[in-house]
């Protein structure tokens, strides 16, 4: 009776399109490389299995391929793996066979800096539907002095990929473990700038953006220059940020921290006044001048960081109107920037607006197969 009822079940392939698509979305790939290596790993093995079902159910049937192939190659992983090129060839030919399918492609995702030899100029064309490239450099494999090759080679190697591949691509994540890479040189660095003020903007709402942790270790390091996600993370100030006399190299002359004023810096700026003199005894000058400061607060600091023997730059106010005009400034361009939010919700809407009118002419175009041809 049992084996009666399963061969009385609908097959996959007679299901309604509709039904079909809701499955498929299940099967999409977890985008964005994942800084812990074990959470990392479960998203590649999970990524596999949702490809390899969606490569089964593109070889099912001619319905079925039809429908899953725009999500089959939607996004595009493990690209440039030095010990495995068959995806690279595979997808070289499938493309020159069927360029078309360069349409469907929203997402492509590397592991290594061969990113420019896996592709070539055979893929030097248009992704029009193209949105996102990940590279994952969490992982990659400190410099070797004798391969004379900076850290960031990578980097360079990816955008300079994306200009000649993806026209209209709108948004590139490169992810590094910039703390591991530089441990190598934590006797005989003496100064390190990184700035992410634009990257940060490219890191979803939701995903938390890790610190380069403490620098400590880095007993030469006498000239620091960074934004302020370096040293603090973007919580949402459950979790109380670590004084910077617990993370900032103690042969420190100059700190320079680009940064929004809020009430962290604040408090991030008094605690360091009051430990420059046991933690920081070379300590010559801090700036924290990038963003306008509140003129009484900014005072009083300036006044704390005197006593230590230090100067602290700050944008300030040298009067009561232009705070006043600087409050007001800064109430206009919040306005401004609730404007902007609201606009690219609006845009965001328009797009799944699209993307639904596409999986219904997907659905009609199937339909009309199905109903023209009978069952496969």
């Amino acid at each position: 009776m049992c084996s009666d009822a399963l061969d009385n079940s609908p097959k996959l392939n007679e299901l309604p399109g509709e039904l079909i698509l809701e499955i498929l979305q299940h099967l999409t790939v977890v985008r964005g490389y994942l800084a812990l290596p074990e959470e990392e790993a479960a998203r590649k093995a999970e990524n596999a299995q949702r490809i390899a079902a969606l490569h089964g159910l593109s070889l099912a049937c001619r319905r079925l391929n039809y429908i899953a192939t725009p999500y089959l190659y939607e996004s595009i992983t493990n690209l440039g793996q030095s010990t495995n090129w068959t995806n690279v060839d595979s997808l070289l030919n499938t493309i020159k066979k069927k360029p078309a399918f360069l349409n469907f492609i929203r997402y492509i995702e590397t592991d290594g800096d061969e990113f420019d030899a896996a592709l070539g100029s055979e893929l030097e064309t248009k992704l029009e539907g193209l949105r996102r490239i990940d590279y994952d450099a969490y992982n990659y494999d400190t410099c070797i002095e004798e391969r004379t090759r900076h850290i960031m080679f990578p980097c360079i190697v990816v955008v300079s990929t994306l200009i000649s591949l993806a026209r209209n691509l709108e948004s590139l994540a490169i992810d590094r473990r910039f703390r591991e890479d530089l441990q190598p040189f934590e006797k005989t660095l003496e100064f390190l700038a990184l700035d992410t003020l634009d990257s940060s903007w490219l890191v979803e709402l939701e995903e938390d953006i890790p610190t380069i942790g403490s620098l400590r270790e880095f007993t030469n390091l006498k000239h620091v220059e960074v934004s302020g996600m370096v040293l603090w993370s973007d919580d949402d100030g459950t979790v109380k940020h670590p004084r910077l006399s617990s993370i900032l190299p103690s042969a420190l002359e100059t700190l320079i921290v680009n940064v929004e004023w809020e009430d962290d810096v604040e408090e991030a700026l008094a605690d360091l006044a009051k430990d420059c003199a046991v933690h920081f005894p070379d300590l010559k000058k801090v700036d924290c001048s990038w963003r306008p400061a509140p003129m009484f607060v900014g005072r009083d600091l300036i006044t704390e960081f005197e006593k230590a023997g230090v100067s602290l730059k700050l944008d300030i106010a040298s009067t009561t109107e232009e705070e006043e005009k600087r409050i007001e400034a800064e109430m206009i361009q919040m306005e401004q920037d609730i404007e902007y939010m609201d606009e690219r919700a609006e845009a965001i809407e328009e797009e799944i607006r699209r993307f639904d009118e596409e999986v219904t002419q997907m659905e009609e175009v199937a339909h009309a197969q199905e109903t023209s041809s009978g069952k496969y």
